[in-house]
């Protein structure tokens, strides 16, 4: 009986260890006709090892997907995002890593991964290292490495990359640098239904889609997303932004533990002076907060209800951040003070009245139910009722 006990205490934590390099190829051949099928974590983890051989290639998720289990992988750092790859030890005996793109097309099917786990404060911890084709052109113009595997992708570029119909919900994402829901930057992307739920936590940046994003649109997305920063910034949506559109697009969660500015003689923060939590001796550093972005961002028919919770650091929040044209947006002013770059806020009461909403489209891609409710995308509650065609 002991001996029998010892061994399955000797398996589980060799599961634990090695769970993450477990792979199983999917059924299909990755075209339009017969995607590869996604039905299973094992799945997550054959595609992160295999983008560049699936270069421009379609997925299709064919049910829900319970990560759970990753809590336990790597030693407790969790889910390896999808196309970072170890590839030798540094003189340090540490492991030293190569991102790889996304580039092709994703369908959720209308299904959810639930319960990701990543604790990387060596990476960027988010579900795709990069997604879009921008990196891919960028290495092959700057090495010159032009061979056949990476010409017969390049051919395959027809359309951009494209992530839809898919939930990510009750993640949780611990990243030293930075973490975000979807990746750490998308390029020449279209994303859309996607919706994203669960915790980010960072020292650097945190975002709700990603960091960086570039020539790219989002279209029927939502966001909700607790940030629990660490003198970081964050942004709803995606932290930097050159060129790109949010259509019909929603941003609830809520922004925690934020500091308050307190000046200083300490130009630690790029010269700004610093910011620091009142009476918090530890480390200072810059704190900004973006309901969307900063940089140049559209924002057309989109509603931010985001609210926040601790220290309310007023004066370093932007919530259209620098965006450029802000069509029929709304924020509310009962959750977020007015934004002095912008205008006003809209009351609670007023933004669950249809007055408020002449054009926007409340039969086909909004519903709203008159002084009880704010408007809701009409994809993203069908995806999450579980009711798929």
């Amino acid at each position: 009986m002991r001996k029998l006990l010892l061994f399955q205490i000797i398996l589980f934590f060799s599961l634990a260890v090695c769970a993450d390099n477990r792979s199983e190829t999917p059924e299909g051949q990755g075209t339009p006709e017969k995607p590869f099928l996604i039905s299973k974590i094992e799945h997550l983890v054959w595609l992160s090892k295999n983008l560049v051989q699936t270069c421009g290639k379609h997925f299709l998720m064919t049910a829900d997907i319970d990560a759970s289990e990753t809590k336990t992988w790597d030693n407790g750092k969790g889910f390896l995002p999808i196309g970072w790859t170890k590839t030798r030890k540094n003189f340090n005996n540490a492991n030293v890593y190569q991102a790889h793109a996304f580039i092709g097309h994703f369908d959720g099917g209308g299904h959810t991964i639930s319960n990701l786990y990543i604790d990387r404060k060596d990476l960027c911890a988010t579900l795709f290292s990069k997604i879009g084709s921008a990196d891919l052109i960028s290495y092959v113009l700057v090495t010159n490495r032009f061979n056949q595997e990476l010409s017969d992708a390049m051919v395959r570029l027809e359309k951009p990359t494209t992530v839809k119909n898919l939930a990510l919900v009750n993640f949780s994402f611990d990243g030293k640098s930075s973490a975000a829901g979807l990746a750490a930057s998308v390029s020449e992307c279209r994303i859309e239904n996607v919706y994203l739920s669960g915790k980010l936590e960072s020292e650097g940046v945190a975002s709700g889609y990603a960091s960086l994003g570039k020539n790219s649109v989002f279209l029927n997305c939502e966001t909700d997303i607790e940030f629990k920063n660490r003198y970081c910034q964050a942004a709803g949506f995606i932290m930097e932004a050159d060129n790109v559109l949010f259509r019909n697009c929603r941003c609830l969660g809520e922004f925690k533990d934020n500091y308050a500015p307190v000046q200083n003689n300490s130009t630690a923060a790029g010269g700004n002076g610093g910011l620091r939590r009142v009476g918090d001796p530890r480390k200072i550093g810059q704190t900004d907060i973006y309901c969307v972005s900063k940089g140049t961002a559209f924002l057309d028919r989109c509603l931010i209800l985001t609210k926040m919770n601790g220290y309310k650091s007023w004066d370093m929040m932007h919530v259209f951040g620098d965006s450029k044209h802000i069509i029929n947006s709304f924020y509310s002013k009962d959750n977020l003070r007015d934004d002095p770059k912008h205008h006003s806020g809209t009351s609670n009461s007023k933004l669950m009245t249809k007055e408020n909403y002449r054009d926007w489209d409340l039969d086909n891609i909004w519903e709203i139910e008159e002084g009880k409710s704010f408007p809701k995308l009409r994809s993203i509650e069908k995806m999450l009722s579980g009711s798929r065609n």
